[in-house]
């Protein structure tokens, strides 16, 4: 039985029924995986839908041309490409098999190109002797190539930084007169060769002797080869007239046919190392032979011998070879492929070889040659690891090897550190993780562990070692060195071991991929607030899951100011995290420094550059205005509020002139400030209640207590139903000698905000108090009055191919808060002159049909209902094509369908991704990181029979940037994406998102072998759009109370209980959610606070549900936005309660005000309910995020769809996102 997860390449692996393995193993790769499948190279060339042609399957992408002007041969790979042109164009070529002819490309000559597995062979056919010399000249083209003479007119191919990757023998031509002996061309020579470069790029110039070409003695055709391939296999053969390697040919050769022209072949086998510390059984090595001297040997035969000594398929010669030794040596005397008698493989027992491998000699490979060099019936030709022709026959060199372990496999394979806390997703958050496995030696002998690393896609290995000596039954590890691991990047490892017992197999492979927190970027410092300092930055890591970012702030000596780490915030990756500073904590004028990384668990990004602020100086007061109403503006009713107070009845409220309290009373009441103008600032608003009028003295000590209600009391209410209402503690207190009770925060709401006049309630609360009526109360307002915009702040501007994206932040201070309704954008060109305008509805612009290399400035104001704002005008950009620009857009999308259709099925994997998408190179590393989460989201999904049927993905407004250092490529698009999901009821449900976003890709530089950073080339991630163009975000920015618990109940723990809802809408609040998902523009202040998920959520339960708003508690306008019984919406920038903006605050509000019930089971959560996620509960510091239940099909999360913001989605399934190790607890709102 073939051990499917041991096939490679070029080697299989059996478990055999006596408990034997079987290893055959070649020289070089006989198959490929496509779609995650082995399947046989194929070099039988097919159209390749470009107007050209390549081969079916090979492991390198092979393109030739099917006529005109593009290269006759072309190898690619990645970022990298080899190509060779003909010089002009060419005609149509007739193809057979693996091989394209271009008829007449000289006088009496053809151009045959002939495709092999890792790349083409290309030789000029004369037909006809050439009239006169003859010289051909090729233009070479290399992307990150370069093409160069070797010695002996050999050819060398290096990358960029000088490394040879391949190489091919000197060119020849030979004649088509053959040597009955040898059966090769009688008449043969090199070619002179010269690599030049021109004006035009490199050219291959070829110069055959003329003398070679006019001599009467060469035979027609005659056939120029300018190289056979640019090869990386390991078998070549040398002969004593031709000395130098012949690595790439199709061919290997053995033994002489006359006693003077002597060749010897060399191979190496692949995963030979894996045979040591076995016992061999029996070996296998075989050749196939398609040309012999003789038909039966008389005499000596081919050797096969154990190479002893290092040797370069590129560089050896003849003459110059390996040392060998005879020890075990073979001989092999059968005769294939001669006149009379057919093609045929020669086998050697190698068995003592084989077993000194296992012994630990080292593996140098096999040479074979004539078994007596002057014996003419040993001349042998066999097909060399480049053989190919047409589909792809196993006749290749390859080494059969039976053998028995003498130690069991390693088991109990582990990595960390973990990325993430589901088992399942073997993911790490370090690029030199910690590898461990655990075996045991029958004898109890110590054991050395060697630990193999190999890339996940093509199985190339990466990184070897172990420790040594580890005890029986003892736990290894070994850490991954340094340099090896790319971010993002799939990988595998495995685990054998050896001990003075012998060796054992190697373990199963397990899976992990990195997904390690980068250098965090678009670091920001919020000086708007004096009071509130922000310090923010995006954060991100491959997979785009959560993680933490620690912040460090120092004075300008570099003295570390507050703990170290100052604090910390947990927000998805990709988007923004922010720190709001202590109040005190900053000396105004000050200077200060401050950094902040990325974490996931204790694995920490490298922390950013040092960003330096000065402590801003409070705000001087903005010039006011002030406004007392009298009593007239009040509407007053009262009422005694015992139940049984009008004649064992509950007395009903009644309008009244007066405001009266004591003697058992109520009075409730509303204020008509209509001409305080709409959008005003309201600095403070007094209710002065004056002189009481009591029936005698009024006592000193009478004390009025003003409350907010829970819900405006109906027309017909009585005393003891506006009683009942009072929330549990009042909001401010007078006595006699003050009788002034502040309302700021309900005039604010209705001039300022928009949001009405609450009713509110004054009594005393001493029962024994005197009945006391206030009836020349005044109210006094001091208010700035609305004034258009300021002048927009940090505006900023990124150039890219044909347009640029303009952000901007919130205005500067301006007079009044009238709300902004949008922005006006001009573009001006080099000499000032508006040559666009735009009129953007968010606070940013993404501008197209700009020239480039031509000069452009933007400007950008704010408007509102009060005027225009003043012009914030950007420093000059000039637009700069990037080459390849619409394939970095294409790798997005493909990038984004990879995900999707691995979770439809459309793609078995991550490799079968790659190979249907020709823009994948650019991606690869990304989705096979992606893979494993995917895939066990396809688990998920297909639970119970449900699935993800099907989805769409458009990117509209696409910027493709270039980072000014050449490393990074930038995409920014709105990415809008549809799926259709079944559950297993075949309900079906639409689940739409839609985002502005950064994808970013890397690029090594020219001269450097990988980034400095480990990062990997192409698609490195994604960054939310509106966290990387916002310049405040402080969503989640105050930390939670210490002591206080923030713990969020799941279903099953959460209490039991039931409450009465006041006046709530749940499906109010759901409908809400699903009409305002992707809207800006609903949320006045999005720059700066709205647009988050709480603030989000918040006005779902405010303007969707009816949830009461609580307004008054605290003196000082920051006072009100900090107290935890107030949640209150603004119109202002900043100006909403910190419970309406802030997770662990809005869930710590409706805790401890008994506004939410906590639902204890899936069966009781409904449309409209609250969603609190805490990513990392074992912290003990409160949710994370907040999103609301909009639908639900079933009684688990699966059947639970949720709505929310920061990452914009409607309808998604919890099952889809919820990561194991999170807690998500679902609440009711019932006030």
């Amino acid at each position: 039985m073939e051990v499917e997860s041991e096939k490679t390449d070029s080697s299989s692996l059996w478990a055999n029924p006596d408990g034997t393995f079987t290893l055959e193993t070649f020289a070089g790769p006989l198959r490929v995986k496509d779609g995650g499948t082995w399947r046989p190279i194929d070099t039988t060339l097919v159209p390749d839908g470009q107007a050209g042609l390549r081969p079916k399957l090979t492991p390198a992408d092979v393109r030739m041309s099917a006529g005109g002007a593009r290269p006759f041969g072309e190898v690619r790979r990645a970022d990298r490409s080899f190509a060779v042109s003909w010089g002009k164009p060419l005609p149509a070529p007739q193809v057979k098999a693996d091989t394209a002819t271009y008829k007449d490309v000289v006088p009496g000559g053809d151009l045959t190109v002939k495709a092999l597995p890792n790349g083409f062979s290309h030789s000029i056919v004369l037909r006809s002797r050439p009239a006169k010399p003859l010289e051909i000249t090729l233009p070479v083209a290399g992307k990150g190539l370069n093409l160069s003479e070797a010695g002996d007119n050999g050819l060398n191919l290096h990358d960029s930084t000088g490394t040879l990757l391949a190489s091919a023998p000197a060119p020849r031509m030979w004649d088509s007169t053959t040597d009955p002996r040898s059966g090769e061309p009688v008449h043969q020579m090199a070619i002179d060769t010269t690599v030049k470069q021109t004006p035009q790029g490199t050219v291959l110039v070829l110069k055959p002797a003329a003398g070679f070409l006019s001599d009467p003695a060469v035979r027609y055709p005659v056939t120029i080869d300018p190289t056979s391939t640019l090869t990386v296999e390991t078998d070549t053969w040398v002969q004593s007239d031709i000395p130098d390697s012949q690595r790439g040919s199709t061919e290997l050769k053995a033994g002489t046919y006359d006693g003077a022209h002597i060749a010897r072949s060399y191979l190496k086998f692949r995963h030979v190392d894996d045979l040591r510390g076995t016992t061999i059984v029996d070996t296998d090595l075989r050749l196939w032979t398609f040309w012999s001297s003789v038909c039966v040997d008389p005499s000596a035969g081919v050797q096969a011998r154990r190479i002893t000594s290092a040797w370069d398929p590129d560089t050896i010669k003849y003459g110059s070879e390996p040392a060998t030794t005879a020890t075990g040596a073979v001989t092999t005397k059968t005769a294939y492929g001669a006149a009379n008698c057919p093609q045929d493989f020669m086998h050697w027992d190698t068995d003592a070889i084989v077993q000194a491998w296992a012994d630990g000699q080292p593996n140098y490979g096999i040479q074979l040659r004539g078994a007596d060099e002057k014996d003419a019936s040993t001349w042998r030709r066999y097909y060399s690891s480049n053989y190919v022709s047409g589909a792809q026959g196993e006749k290749e060199p390859a080494l059969s090897v039976t053998f028995t372990y003498k130690l069991s496999a390693p088991s109990g394979l582990d990595v960390a550190p973990r990325a993430s806390s589901d088992p399942a997703v073997g993911t790490v958050a370090s690029l030199t993780p910690t590898l461990s496995a655990k075996a045991s030696d029958p004898a109890g002998k110590p054991l050395d562990y060697t630990f193999e690393v190999t890339t996940a896609d093509d199985g190339d290995v990466i990184a070897t070692g172990g420790p040594k000596g580890v005890a029986s039954g003892a736990t290894a590890t070994w850490k991954v060195p340094a340099g090896v691991l790319r971010n993002p990047g799939s990988y595998r490892f495995r685990v054998r071991t050896t001990s003075q017992t012998g060796a054992s197999g190697w373990s199963p492979s397990m899976a992990f991929a990195t997904d390690v927190p980068t250098v965090p970027t678009s670091l920001a410092t919020g000086l708007g607030d004096p009071s509130a300092v922000v310090l923010s930055a995006v954060i991100s890591r491959p997979s785009g899951q959560p993680l933490t970012a620690r912040f460090y702030l120092f004075d300008s000596s570099g003295a570390v100011v507050g703990p170290s780490p100052l604090g910390s915030s947990t927000v998805q990756g990709g988007q923004r995290a922010a720190l709001q500073l202590a109040p005190g904590l900053l000396t105004a004028g000050a200077g200060y420094k401050w950094q902040v990384e990325a974490c996931t668990g204790s694995t920490c990004s490298a922390r950013t550059t040092p960003v330096a602020f000065t402590a801003p100086q409070p705000v001087a007061d903005r010039p006011a205005q002030s406004t007392t109403f009298g009593a007239d503006v009040l509407a007053v009713r009262s009422a005694k509020t015992a139940s049984d107070a009008c004649d064992g009845t509950p007395c009903p409220l009644e309008s009244t002139t007066a405001l009266q309290v004591g003697g058992g009373r109520i009075s409730t009441f509303k204020a008509d400030l209509g001409a305080i103008p709409a959008g005003a600032e309201i600095t403070s608003a007094t209710l002065d209640l004056g002189t009481p009028v009591c029936a005698a003295a009024c006592p000193a000590t009478l004390k009025v207590s003003a409350y907010e209600l829970s819900d405006d009391p109906a027309a017909d209410a009585s005393g003891a139903d506006a009683s009942s209402l009072l929330l549990d503690e009042p909001f401010d207190e007078a006595d006699l000698t003050s009788p002034r009770i502040d309302i700021t925060g309900s005039v604010q709401g209705d001039r300022q905000d928009g949001q009405g006049f609450p009713e509110l309630a004054l009594r005393v609360t001493d029962p024994a108090a005197p009945e006391a009526s206030f009836g020349s109360a005044t109210i006094t307002v001091v208010y700035v009055a609305p004034a258009a915009p300021g002048t927009l702040q940090n505006v900023s501007v990124r150039a890219g191919d044909g347009g640029a994206l303009v952000t901007w932040g919130p205005p500067s201070e301006s007079t009044g808060d009238a709300r902004i309704t949008g922005f006006d954008l001009d573009v001006l060109n080099g000499s000032g002159s508006v040559v666009q305008t735009l009129t953007p509805s968010e606070p940013r612009a993404v501008v197209t049909g700009l020239t480039n290399g031509s000069a452009y400035t933007f400007r950008v104001r704010a408007v509102n209902e009060q005027g225009d704002g003043a012009w914030s005008t950007t420093s000059v950009v000039h637009p700069q094509a990037v080459p390849d620009r619409q394939s970095y857009v294409d790798a997005v999308s493909q990038y984004l369908d990879s995900r999707e259709g691995i979770v439809e099925g459309r793609f078995t994997s991550a490799a079968d991704a790659i190979a249907k998408h020709d823009q994948s190179y650019r991606f690869e590393s990304l989705i096979e990181a992606d893979e494993q989460a995917l895939l066990a989201a396809k688990s998920e999904a297909e639970a119970g029979g449900g699935a993800q049927e099907s989805s769409t993905t458009t990117l509209s407004d696409p910027l493709v940037s270039l980072s000014a250092d050449g490393t990074t490529v930038t995409v920014r698009a709105t990415v809008r994406q549809s799926r259709v999901l079944r559950d297993p009821t075949g309900e079906k449900t639409t689940q739409e998102e839609e985002n502005p976003s950064d994808y970013s890709f890397n690029a090594v530089l020219s001269g450097q072998s990988q980034r400095p950073d480990g990062s990997a080339d192409g698609l490195a991630g994604r960054t939310d759009g509106d966290s990387a163009d916002s310049q405040v975000y402080p969503d989640g920015s105050v930390t939670a109370d210490m002591g206080e618990d923030l713990t969020v109940p799941e279903p099953g723990d959460a209490p039991e209980g039931t409450v009465s809802a006041a006046s709530v809408s749940p499906s109010g609040i759901a409908s809400w959610a699903v009409k305002h998902w992707k809207s800006h523009q609903e949320y006045d202040n999005f720059w700066h606070r709205g647009g988050d998920c709480t603030n989000f959520a918040s006005k779902a339960l405010r303007f969707g549900g009816g949830a009461r708003e609580i307004r008054n508690y605290g003196r000082t306008a920051k006072q009100k936005r900090e107290n935890q019984n107030n949640w209150f919406w603004a119109a202002p920038v900043g100006k909403d309660s910190n419970t309406f903006v802030i997770v662990t605050k809005s869930m710590s509000h409706m805790s401890s005000r008994h506004r939410i019930q906590w639902r204890s089971t899936f069966s009781q959560v409904r449309p409209g309910d609250i969603m609190y996620w805490d990513f990392d509960p074992w912290n003990n510091n409160g949710p994370d995020h907040m999103s609301i239940v909009t639908k639900k099909t079933a009684s688990s999360e699966r059947g639970i769809f949720y709505t929310a913001h920061s990452y914009k989605v409607v309808n998604k399934r919890v099952s889809d996102a919820k990561e194991s190790g999170w807690r998500i607890g679902y609440a009711r709102l019932v006030l």
